[in-house]
């Protein structure tokens, strides 16, 4: 089985929904890299290992994402994109020496594509369902809380 975690982002013109999958069997490794990558981030950034990261806070710069005493506090957008490179290295990393880790991506041009909400969630779980076929595996599917 593979376990899949899905979210979507969106902007003005474009929605992107996209699904991190593990092997079931990869699950616990996984989750112990990123727990030690979230400890890092509290030591290195005063990032709480329990606060949301978004990509568009990151990078530019918004979001009080840090905690200083009482008080949460902004990253600077350079800050910001070494956390989320590192996030991204993080995953390539498991996917090259654990295995079974993929990252699942759909990106559609709003205003072409009508329902875009529909239709990004009907193709990311038809590559879902392919990718477990061909493995001959089943998915376990874990949405984000949001609409």
């Amino acid at each position: 089985m593979r376990i899949y975690y899905i979210d979507e982002s969106e902007g003005p013109r474009y929605y992107v929904r996209s699904a991190l999958g593990v092997d079931a069997e990869r699950w616990n490794e996984l989750h112990a890299r990123v727990s030690d990558w979230r400890l890092k981030l509290e030591e290195r950034y005063a990032v709480p290992p329990d606060r949301e990261l978004h990509a568009c806070d990151l990078l530019a710069g918004r979001g009080k994402l840090a905690r200083v005493g009482n008080a949460d506090r902004r990253l600077s957008p350079e800050h910001g994109a070494e956390i989320f490179v590192g996030g991204l290295q993080l995953v390539e990393d498991a996917a090259r020496t654990i295995g079974g880790v993929e990252v699942v991506n759909v990106c559609l041009h709003k205003p072409d594509a009508r329902g875009h909400e529909r239709a990004s969630l009907d193709r990311l779980l038809n590559r879902i369902n392919t990718s477990v076929a061909s493995a001959n595996r089943h998915a376990f599917l874990i949405f984000d809380e949001g609409r």
